[in-house]
């Protein structure tokens, strides 16, 4: 009889009562799988622990991580999608699932654009039957799954045919938090004059006369982007 292969997850979400829940659906929808639970509530811990799982050569298998989780801004770690971006970096076989609050098309773009994560949930569209499926789909069919909010917010990202990648779904979504266009280089690697050429492009996409970022703000909102 073969031995049981550990499958080794990491779990990341500042709350831990979410942790709990992903830890219990997993085991419920995995009988007979030998797990090893790895839990971070922090960019900075979730990032420490990736370190050191790879300076150890250890592995990780697979990864649930939420987007809004405390930052590490001494590594520009802001999200759990610049996590993710360093995670795949450090273990390129490991299979990320976002389980986020967010179904914002330009945040679920960013997302698909940086990484294209095997699953992307909407906490929302998030059950019992469902974690099931998602199991199922991931861990035992080895595809991908996409909730029904994000379906959703994918299909109106497709319909307004913007062709942005990751960095321009960033400055989206800064300058909507409010973000000043001369800070942006703190999130995003490209010089002042690369995010003010790519902002300028955003413009002339949505905005059908020259306006300024409070209109270019209002219509990212109309149109359901943020």
């Amino acid at each position: 009889m073969k031995p049981s292969v550990n499958i080794n997850i990491l779990i990341i979400d500042d709350h831990p009562l979410n942790i709990d829940a992903y830890k219990n659906l997993t085991k419920h929808n995995l009988e007979g799988k030998e797990f090893n639970f790895i839990e971070a509530t922090s960019c900075e811990e979730a990032y420490n622990v990736i370190k050191f799982k790879n300076l150890n050569k250890d592995k990780i298998d697979y990864a649930f991580i939420d987007y809004n989780l405390p930052s590490y801004s001494d590594k520009k770690i802001f999200n759990g999608l610049d996590l993710s971006i360093f995670l795949k970096k450090k273990f390129k076989d490991c299979k990320i699932v976002f389980i986020t609050m967010h179904n914002e098309p330009a945040i679920i773009s960013s997302i698909v654009q940086a990484i294209n994560p095997d699953g992307l949930i909407s906490k929302s569209d998030v059950n019992f039957e469902s974690f099931k499926e998602i199991i199922n789909t991931i861990f035992i069919q080895n595809g991908k799954y996409r909730s029904s909010s994000i379906v959703k917010a994918e299909k109106t990202i497709t319909a307004n045919i913007l062709d942005w990648d990751e960095y321009d779904y960033k400055i989206v979504e800064l300058l909507v938090a409010g973000e000043k266009t001369k800070n942006l280089t703190k999130y995003i690697p490209l010089s002042l004059s690369a995010i003010e050429k790519r902002k300028a492009t955003i413009k002339k996409q949505l905005l059908t006369n020259n306006g300024n970022d409070t209109d270019l703000i209002i219509e990212i909102k109309k149109r359901g982007l943020l």
